[in-house]
């Protein structure tokens, strides 16, 4: 055998060796789930349009897929004309209740809506620009982002220390772990409060997609749902004020996102 065949399959078997170093490494940082605590809260200034919430997200994550589920707040909130509204009503729960599922590889999430039966693809491509400030949040050193997503900018701090694409709500993409966010007008306040590490590398995040979608009865994108969410609300809008004329109507369109509702004027194309 000549020596450069020799050469040949010396380069290549140290270039598998290589390979599956580099996977064992790869695997070994997204075998482990994490489970991060977030408060929310939103005060929206707009009385006809806002949202005034305050609540806890928690998402488990892999690296690959996540899983977010929200827990109410029993508490008092003071919106943005001094008037008190307490959480705890009758939708209040002290369970968890499903939020959204995660693909972090294809920046897909998915949700129903209209109790069930409408399952919610949203596909997301959100432009991070990175800043200059740093500060620490729960030990890890973090990074500021600017970014804007569905007519709020927000500022983002994230940790490369955790390098998973994740973060609160829909806020994935980046390159690590999201744990503060905050809108440039204050409505939106989203903090990490509590981040766990399982390191049981066995233990993988399960998810049966078939019972959280399976009896839904539409599968719609996101545009697809706000655009009929919307003219429903229109509809209704119209039928009450034609019944009870000097009557005004209004509805929660300025969530974290900010729908885009002709009625309002304060929308920001």
């Amino acid at each position: 055998m000549c020596l450069c065949t020799l050469t040949y399959w010396a380069q290549f078997f140290i270039m598998k060796i290589f390979f599956f170093i580099s996977l064992l490494i790869s695997l070994n940082v997204y075998s482990q789930n994490y489970t991060i605590k977030y408060e929310v809260d939103i005060n929206d200034p707009s009385l006809k349009w806002g949202t005034t919430d305050s609540y806890q997200l928690i998402t488990k994550s892999d690296g690959f897929k996540s899983i977010e589920y929200r827990k109410d707040k029993d508490t008092i909130i003071i919106n943005s004309i001094g008037v008190l509204r307490e959480t705890k009503d009758k939708f209040y729960s002290d369970t968890l209740k499903f939020q959204r599922l995660k693909n972090l590889n294809k920046n897909i999430i998915e949700y129903t809506k209209y109790n069930g039966q409408v399952h919610v693809k949203d596909t997301l491509n959100i432009e991070y620009k990175t800043g200059n400030n740093q500060k620490t949040i729960l030990g890890y050193e973090c990074i500021n982002l600017f970014f804007k997503f569905r007519g709020r900018y927000y500022e983002a701090y994230y940790t490369k220390e955790i390098p998973i694409s994740d973060g609160p709500f829909k806020f994935i993409g980046a390159n690590g772990l999201i744990l503060e966010v905050t809108s440039f007008d204050e409505s939106v306040k989203i903090k990490a409060s509590s981040i766990f590490k399982n390191t049981d590398e066995s233990k993988t995040l399960f998810i049966d997609k078939e019972d959280w979608f399976g009896k839904c009865e539409y599968i719609f994108s996101y545009n697809k749902y706000v655009r009929i969410f919307l003219n429903q609300w229109y509809e209704n809008i119209t039928k009450t004020e034609s019944q009870y004329p000097g009557s005004t109507s209004s509805f929660n369109s300025r969530r974290i996102e900010i729908f885009p509702n002709k009625l309002d004027p304060e929308i920001d194309d």
